[in-house]
C-alpha cells in the first residue's frame, strides 16, 4: 500500500507571473477575511550574508528568511494581507484582511523600513490614510470630464449648441 506524501505547501495557494513584480502567490481558492492564509517556519540568516535580498525579518544580529510562500509575497500600498512575526516560535503567519477571490494575488505591505534598508524606492506609492488620494482624485476628475463630453456631444446632435 503506497502512502501519498503530503505537500509542504498549502494547496489553496500557488505561484504565478505577477502583473506588479515578477512572481506572486495568488489564491487558488476564496479565502475570508481574517483567515489565515499561511503559517511560514524561518531560517535564520547571518548578518553579514549580503547574498540574499528576500529577508523578512532584520534584526541587530541577523535576519530571516521565510520558507514556504512567504519571500514571494508582493507588495502592494493597499494590501489584501497582514502577516504578524511570532519572535518566539520564528513563524510568520499570513491573514487575509479582506476577501481574496480565487484567482487574486495576494499582497502585503512591506512597510518603509523594508525599502530603507535595502536603499531602494518603492514602485507602488506608500498609501495616504489607507487609500491613494491622488488615484481616486484622478478618477474623479476623469468621470466628470467624460460626463461633460457627453452632455455637450448629445447637445450638439439635438442642435442645442
Amino acid at each position: 500500500m503506497k502512502k501519498k506524501a503530503s505537500s509542504l505547501l498549502s494547496s489553496k495557494l500557488s505561484v504565478k507571473k505577477s502583473p506588479v513584480h515578477g512572481y506572486g502567490v495568488f489564491a487558488n481558492q476564496k479565502i475570508k477575511p481574517g483567515a489565515i492564509i499561511e503559517e511560514c517556519h524561518t531560517l535564520i540568516i547571518d548578518n553579514h550574508d549580503d547574498v540574499i535580498n528576500y529577508y523578512f525579518i532584520h534584526k541587530p544580529d541577523y535576519k530571516l528568511l521565510p520558507l514556504g510562500y512567504g519571500a514571494i509575497y508582493n507588495h502592494a500600498p493597499q494590501p489584501n494581507a497582514s502577516f504578524i512575526f511570532d519572535q518566539d516560535r520564528h513563524i510568520i503567519t499570513f491573514r487575509a484582511t479582506r476577501l481574496i477571490k480565487r484567482g487574486e494575488e495576494i499582497f502585503i505591505f512591506y512597510g518603509k523600513e523594508w525599502f530603507k534598508t535595502r536603499d531602494i524606492e518603492p514602485n507602488i506609492p506608500i498609501p495616504f490614510h489607507g487609500y491613494d488620494f491622488i488615484s481616486t482624485l484622478f478618477r474623479f476628475f476623469i468621470v466628470v470630464f467624460v460626463s461633460i463630453l457627453i452632455v455637450f456631444s448629445v447637445n450638439q446632435i439635438n442642435g442645442i449648441i
